[in-house]
Formats: C-alpha cells, sequence, structure tokens
C-alpha cells in the first residue's frame, strides 16, 4: 500500500499536476518512455528491496522456535513468506502508478491508491483456498478441528447419502457426532485441510496471480498513457 501510495503521489501525479513533465517531454523524451522511466525504477527497487526482506523473514520464520514469533504459522503469515510480499509490492505499484495518471493530482491518487489496496486484499485472499487443491480425510468419526500448526484445516462435514457433501451440518444442543449422522443419512465424515507440503506451492501460486494483476493494470496505465497523451 505505500509503496504504491508513493508511486501514485510524488512519482506520477505530483509531476503531472505541477506541469513539469512537459520539460521531459520537450527534450525528446515520449510519453511512453517518460511512463516507463518513472515505474522501471520504483520497480528495480521493489524487486531487491522486498526480495531481501521476504527473504529475511521467511529465514526467521523457518529458524526461530514458534514461541519467538507466536501465532505465526504458515497459513497465518503467507502475506509475509517467500515470493508473495513481492508479487503484492508489484501489484501495488502497478495500481498506484494507474490512479497518478487518472487522477493527475497527489492526494486524490494517494487515496484512491489506499482505497484500492483494502479493496483488492480481501479477493486476493478469499482466493488462495482456490489455487491449491487440498488434502481430504474421510473417516467414519467426526474429526477434529485441531491438527496442530502445520495443518490449515478450512472445512469439515458430511458425505450424504448420495456422496454429496454436507458442510458442518446443524444437528442440535447435545446431539451425539453418530447420531447426527443417523439425522442426515451420512455415511461419513470428511475434513478438507492443507498440509505443510501445501505451503510453497500456494505462495508461489498467490505470488504469479499478484504479479499477472500487476502485468495487466501496468498494460492498462500504458494504454492510458498512449490515448491521453499520443
Amino acid at each position: 500500500m505505500l509503496i504504491g501510495a508513493f508511486v501514485a503521489g510524488p512519482v506520477v501525479a505530483r509531476e503531472l499536476e505541477s506541469g513539469t513533465y512537459k520539460v521531459a517531454w520537450t527534450q525528446s523524451v515520449s510519453p511512453r518512455r517518460w511512463f516507463a522511466a518513472k515505474i522501471a525504477v520504483p520497480a528495480a527497487a521493489v524487486l531487491g528491496g522486498m526480495s531481501l526482506l521476504a527473504a529475511a523473514y521467511t529465514w526467521a520464520w523457518q529458524s526461530l522456535p514458534l514461541k519467538l514469533l507466536p501465532g505465526e504459522w504458515w497459513w497465518r503469515s503467507i502475506d509475509m513468506l517467500g515470493p508473495v510480499p513481492v508479487g503484492r509490492a508489484l501489484l501495488g505499484l502497478a495500481v498506484g502508478a494507474l490512479a497518478g495518471l487518472l487522477l493527475r493530482r497527489t492526494v486524490p491518487a494517494l487515496g484512491a491508491t489506499i482505497f484500492a489496496h483494502v479493496l483488492l486484499a480481501w479477493p486476493l485472499e478469499s482466493l488462495r483456498r482456490f489455487l491449491v487443491r487440498p488434502a481430504t480425510d474421510l473417516t467414519a468419526d467426526m474429526p477434529g478441528l485441531v491438527r496442530g500448526s502445520d495443518d490449515w484445516i478450512v472445512e469439515r462435514g458430511m458425505i450424504g447419502p448420495g456422496g454429496d457433501r454436507i458442510p458442518e451440518p446443524e444437528c442440535g444442543m447435545g446431539i451425539s457426532p453418530s447420531t447426527c449422522l443417523e439425522q442426515h443419512h451420512a455415511t461419513g465424515w470428511y475434513l478438507d485441510y492443507y498440509p505443510r507440503s501445501s505451503m510453497w506451492p500456494m505462495l508461489w501460486a498467490e505470488a504469479g496471480l499478484a504479479v499477472v494483476l500487476a502485468v495487466a493494470v501496468t498494460g492498462v496505465a500504458a494504454w492510458v498513457v498512449r490515448r491521453t497523451y499520443p
């Protein structure tokens, strides 16, 4: 969010608002080259700086005992591990550049970038579960929802008589799991979860999604430059 706000305001919108961009354009620098230079330097800084920070945090997370990082299990730390921070930072940069081009005023561009970041955060986190297929356990007895910090449990329920799923069925107070099975004519229980081995595939998948979105947003920004400043 901060990277995007910086690119939106001081880097892009402030030049358009003050008119200093005209100096560069009168020195045989085309609008497209100007825009490319404006995002190339921050992008290089993001790739270098965020990669180092993410690598340092990932090393600390893997090396330090969990008691020194309470609650920082892998499925709660995805935003800070591996390539995910780098991909999200590049997406923030692209959104900031687009906001600066569209609004051309520093403060509105800053606000729009922050709002867009908040708006994008929830969908990206919600898609996380669909990027990698979870593991499934089928049991006759109701499985617990606590399997240790290495397993991210996402759904529990029953297998219906036709093989359909009944997520977290309503059984009523004081009803035993076996009685609940009988009430729903179910044949057993299922538990969907992501084991520790799913961590790196999920990290790379989410980072890849963020980079694809960043490329798409940058393409839109380049189109805006071509249409607005031919």
